[in-house]
Formats: structure tokens, C-alpha cells, sequence
């Protein structure tokens, strides 16, 4: 059996933060529906920053680094570099919504011993149908920055986010109200 030690595959490390746009489940129709019902919760005030990339965006920078061979080998953070708090990203979903904005804020600490309260019966009955409300993950994405920065993919090989965050936010909420069933 041959074998093929000594031989590396060209590879490069994309570290996209938080991807939101149309067609986006965690970001955009999961919170879609937790502002409908009243459920979304600001987690420390909402104060830290999401690391918010379109999704165009993530593409266009997936498919420059591709074409650029000296990426290979190297790993790159991507962001819009927007600085965008959840607490802004929540609310412009919300007011392109025509939705309420949360009234609910939890600091980082009760959050996430309420989310570990609430993950507790999924971990004891697996046969448990859906998700819980509030997850320990949950609370690190919205409680902790995401912003890193993507200076070293706008160097390299020339990344550069061409959609906006308020044409973002137009586009997924256009999807969102497209799509009543969210």
C-alpha cells in the first residue's frame, strides 16, 4: 500500500465569524422568530460586538482566497469589520421587521446559569422533542465579542465586503417577510 507521507494539501483556513443573510437559520430566522414571539434576550446589555459578515461577503472572500496562492498555509479571520454590537444587529432585524424590540437583558453570569438550568433536562431525557430556549453557546455568541480583525485577508489577498450591513440587514429581512413560514 503506498503511502503518502511528506505530501501536504494546499490548504487554507477561513475563519468566518457570524454569517448572516437571507436563507440564514441561526442568525436571521431563529431570531426572526424569537422576536416575533418576545423571546430574544439581550445578553450583557447587548454591548458586544457579533464579528457580523454577509454572506456575499463570505463568498466573495472564499473564492479570492482560492484563486490567491499565497494564502495557502495561512489562516485569516473574516468580518465586515462593521464593529456592530448584537444589540444593534437585534435591533435593525427587528425595526426592518416591524417587530418589537427585546424588553429582556440578562448579564453574561445569570445567563448562563439559566442556559445550564435549561440544558439540564436535554441532557438527562434525550427523547426530549426541539431545543431549549437558551443555550450556554448561545450566551458565549452574544455575550462575548466576535469582532476579530480581518486586516491580514484585506492585505493578502485583497478581501473586501462590497454588500453593507444596512443593504445586509435590507436583503434578510426581504427574505424573512418572503418567507412567513420563519
Amino acid at each position: 500500500m503506498a503511502r503518502c507521507a511528506g505530501i501536504r494539501a494546499p490548504v487554507t483556513v477561513l475563519r468566518p465569524a457570524t454569517i448572516y443573510g437571507p436563507r440564514g437559520k441561526a442568525f436571521v430566522a431563529d431570531i426572526a422568530e424569537l422576536l416575533r414571539k418576545g423571546q430574544m434576550a439581550y445578553i450583557g446589555g447587548g454591548r458586544a460586538r457579533g464579528g457580523f459578515l454577509y454572506v456575499d461577503n463570505a463568498v466573495d472572500a472564499m473564492i479570492a482566497a482560492a484563486r490567491s496562492s499565497a494564502t495557502v498555509g495561512q489562516a485569516y479571520n473574516l468580518t465586515d469589520g462593521t464593529g456592530v454590537s448584537w444589540k444593534e444587529y437585534v435591533v435593525a432585524l427587528a425595526d426592518g421587521l416591524g417587530l418589537k424590540r427585546p424588553w429582556i437583558d440578562l448579564s453574561c453570569g445569570t445567563a448562563l446559569a439559566l442556559a445550564a438550568a435549561m440544558e439540564a433536562p436535554y441532557r438527562w431525557v434525550h427523547a426530549l422533542p426541539g431545543r431549549t430556549l437558551l443555550t450556554r453557546h448561545a450566551v458565549y455568541l452574544l455575550g462575548y465579542d466576535q469582532e476579530y480583525p480581518s486586516d491580514k485577508a484585506r492585505a493578502e489577498f485583497g478581501f473586501a465586503s462590497h454588500v453593507s450591513f444596512p443593504e445586509g440587514i435590507a436583503e434578510s429581512t426581504a427574505w424573512v417577510k418572503a418567507n412567513r413560514s420563519i
